[in-house]
């Protein structure tokens, strides 16, 4: 399973171009060549990714937002290796798809979107709280020091 962070809204775009802009943009506004996508193949981890993927990016535990993305296009996902290494599992599954042209990009768009509903795959935040709680009591030995880190209060409450 190749999982690709989405805003919630992407579900519901009402045509194949809005849904591109939501889900393959990047920061400039232009078609993403390099795609970020975890590589799991175990979907039961699915929370572990969420709460990993806000927890290293400095984002607060909220609703996360999926697509898989197996079997779309040609391209094969690279391991991304590099600085912020917080949590070793979403680290190891980060892994990018890299697409030489913008046409690869759009022909996976145009998959996805015709496929979107069965594709979404959607962590709600008191999941994503409990999952972080079970690892605090677990003794976990990266989510524990995470969590006493000065700021880190929203991951601490209770789902």
């Amino acid at each position: 399973m190749l999982l690709r962070s989405a805003r919630a809204t992407a579900l519901d775009a009402p045509d194949e171009k809005t849904f591109r802009d939501l889900v393959f943009q990047d920061d400039r506004g232009e078609l993403d060549r390099r795609l970020s996508v975890y590589q799991i193949a175990d979907e039961g981890r699915l929370t572990q990714v969420a709460a990993e993927h806000y927890a290293q990016n400095n984002r607060r535990p909220s609703g996360a937002n999926f697509f898989d993305m197996s079997g779309l296009g040609n391209a094969t996902p690279d391991p991304i290796i590099g600085p912020g290494r917080v949590f070793a599992f979403v680290s190891d599954a980060h892994h990018e798809i890299r697409n030489d042209n913008d046409e690869g990009v759009s022909q996976m768009a145009t998959q996805l979107f015709a496929l979107r509903a069965a594709r979404s795959r959607r962590v709600d935040k008191p999941s994503m709280l409990a999952y972080v709680r079970d690892r605090r009591n677990a003794q976990d030995a990266e989510w524990v020091p995470f969590c006493a880190a000065p700021g880190r209060a929203p991951w601490n409450k209770e789902p």
